[in-house]
């Protein structure tokens, strides 16, 4: 067997990584059909992408200016001709799994020079399973797959002593974004180890610090605030490069906290897992600079990250760090003697590695959950095929705010823009004002998304105070731009500029028609009236008894004969009016647009919410609800 592998590996890697593009495109093209891709990278670069096909290079509007102001990315520029073709969010998904498979070619090259028998198809096979490159593939869109493969190829060309080759995938690797030049910084600094000729680690040394320094410059040039704005990850140091420099120096012990804590531990130890922690540790000083700017500034969520982008330029080095421990464990004396002694032959040390790769791409990968949903959809056709015919309602020259499912898929457009910062009312990262633009004449709001957003950052007083005036932001926008609903289904709203139709999400309204007897207290603080049935919506009537100082939201439940039919949450007043709102005996009537045919009867609980925002094993954006407090309830009888 083994060595009909070794005969046929060429012929089993093509096959391999054909396979693995024709699966994880569908799997891709499938999460984007049904609204997956909900995290704003996928939009950023589609539109990037899209804009600059069409004559505007790099201009995007999800953060205003050009997108050399969140990175230094001159290889859109060389990618447009692929994209020019096709211009689509899947294009680029494709491409990014193309590269991403096409990545195992320069590793079995690799291992083909450095390891014996079928071992170099092993290593490929073992990136193609490999659960964070699946992650990278599922998680949005991203430039840094692009890296990957070139990385590669630069080690190749390192490691066959080929300065010139290696020289040029060197900068070509740094043309994809400017953190690719830490990359290759410390490639000199392996050089250097190793005590190559002077020139393999002066040049290309110097050359990647130039890079670095001056991406940063032009990134700050073109930044609204005039700086890298992903310091934000690293505040706790300073507000600046020089702040954070002069902090990092005199208190070190800010740092050593930062990298010591059991989130980076557990981050470490999962991410060398898929390699049974068989590394050359010479062969990881390229992923140094890179896993100090992770651990650093994502201590507290440094194990998330495995699920998402972040861990790509670790990924190039740490596989040829596994494969120089196997050059010296198979191929060494005093390896060769271990491995006597534990009776360890090459077909067996495959078989245990294979079982390993095999189970951390199971564990920590995405396919079981795309099986799962495959079988068991983890959302709701009905809700998924009224954002289709929404969807359909959008012209491409419309200039539409949208809320984050609803981004993606209406990315092809020059002028598009996120609900969330128009809630927010800041700019990513940032203190700066935000507001839509005057010349957006649609909306297209998931309401869902209003309970979540203060969850975003449970823990960041400051981003909670912008959240808290976030309603009267979204209330003020479509009051005095006359924006109208056209269309209205569930949560799902369609809004056009000067469209009057009297449909409204909520109302204050008097008390004549309501007596102190009906008065239900489901709350301290709140009572609930009573509701009217209507033809396409209920109304529901609520009374503030006093002033409220926290944000209540429903948990609806629908029984059909006592069997539940549904069991969700509703933001009160769509979120467009919270109850820190609510004045002292106001009265507010909410319609919502449900459908209720099959629904006999309501369980109407009040809650109070906490949790956060996170991902799913399908690299989608998820609400984690961590505590429900259920101030009181009331059922309804539909019959």
């Amino acid at each position: 067997m083994i060595n009909y592998i070794k005969e046929k590996q060429i012929k089993i890697l093509i096959i391999s990584i054909i396979t693995y593009i024709t699966i994880f495109s569908l799997i891709c093209y499938w999460k984007y059909l049904n609204f997956g891709y909900n995290g704003l990278d996928l939009t950023i670069f589609n539109q990037v992408f899209f804009n600059s096909v069409h004559g505007d290079f790099f201009r995007f509007t999800i953060h205003p200016g050009l997108y050399l102001g969140d990175h230094f990315t001159p290889i859109i520029l060389l990618l447009l001709p692929l994209y020019y073709f096709f211009q689509s969010p899947i294009t680029l998904l494709i491409l990014q799994t193309i590269i991403l498979a096409l990545s195992a070619w320069p590793i079995y090259l690799i291992a083909k020079k450095y390891l014996p028998s079928a071992w170099p198809l092993f290593i490929s096979l073992a990136w193609l399973f490999n659960p964070f490159v699946q992650n990278v593939n599922l998680f949005e869109f991203h430039l840094l797959p692009f890296a990957i493969f070139l990385i590669f190829w630069t080690f190749y060309f390192y490691l066959k002593n080929n300065f010139n080759l290696f020289l040029l995938f060197s900068l070509l690797s740094m043309l994809v974004r400017e953190d690719v030049a830490l990359v290759i910084i410390m490639m000199a600094v392996l050089a250097l180890f190793e005590k190559r000729k002077w020139f393999w680690f002066i040049i290309p040394g110097v050359i990647s610090i130039i890079y670095f320094l001056t991406s940063m410059s032009i990134i700050g040039h073109f930044t609204p605030d005039g700086q890298y704005k992903f310091l934000y990850y690293y505040n706790f140091l300073g507000n600046s490069f020089k702040e954070i420099i002069i902090t990092a120096l005199t208190k070190p012990w800010l740092i050593i906290k930062q990298i010591a804590s059991w989130h980076n531990l557990f981050f470490t130890l999962t991410l060398f897992m898929p390699f049974a922690y068989l590394l050359r540790l010479k062969y990881l000083i390229p992923a140094f600079l890179i896993y100090l700017q992770l651990i650093i500034g994502s201590a507290n969520d440094s194990v998330l990250v495995l699920s998402m982008h972040y861990v790509s330029l670790l990924l190039p080095p740490i596989f040829i760090a596994f494969i120089m421990f196997l050059n010296r464990f198979l191929l060494t004396d005093n390896y060769l003697k271990l491995k006597s002694l534990l009776q360890l032959n090459n077909s067996l040390f495959i078989l245990i590695l294979s079982t390993i790769v095999l189970y951390s791409s199971l564990t920590m990968g995405p396919l079981p959950s795309v099986a799962k949903n495959l079988i068991s959809p983890g959302w709701s056709e009905e809700k998924l095929l009224i954002k289709k015919e929404l969807v359909k309602n959008i012209s491409p020259s419309d200039n539409l705010g949208a809320t984050y499912e609803f981004l993606s898929p209406m990315s092809s457009r020059h002028n598009l823009y996120s609900m969330h910062y128009a809630f927010l009312g800041k700019l990513q990262f940032s203190n700066t004002d935000y507001e839509l633009p005057l010349d957006v004449d649609t909306l297209l709001i998931d309401f869902n998304d209003f309970i979540y957003y203060e969850l975003q950052y449970p823990d960041e007083p400051t981003w909670q105070s912008y959240y808290q005036k976030g309603d009267d932001s979204i209330r003020k926008l479509i009051e005095e731009r006359s924006f109208g609903i056209t269309k209205i289904n569930d949560l799902y709203v369609l809004m056009k500029k000067d469209v009057n139709n009297n449909i409204k999400l909520y109302e204050i309204v008097d008390d004549t028609k309501f007596d102190e007897v009906d008065y239900k207290k489901i709350g301290e603080n709140i009572s609930f009236l009573g509701y009217e049935n209507n033809l396409d919506h209920i109304s529901l009537y609520f009374k503030s008894n006093s002033k409220l100082n926290e944000d209540y939201q429903i948990r609806l439940i629908g029984k059909n004969n006592n069997e539940e039919v549904f069991n969700r949450y509703l933001p009160l007043a769509y979120g467009l009016y919270p109850t820190r709102e609510w004045g002292k005996d106001e009265i507010i009537k909410i319609n919502y647009y449900l459908n209720l045919k099959d629904v006999s009867s309501l369980e109407l609980n009040l809650v109070n919410l906490q949790g956060y925002y996170t991902l799913n094993n399908l690299g989608t954006m998820i609400n984690k609800i961590t505590q429900e407090n259920t101030l009181g309830y009331v059922k309804i009888d539909l019959d």
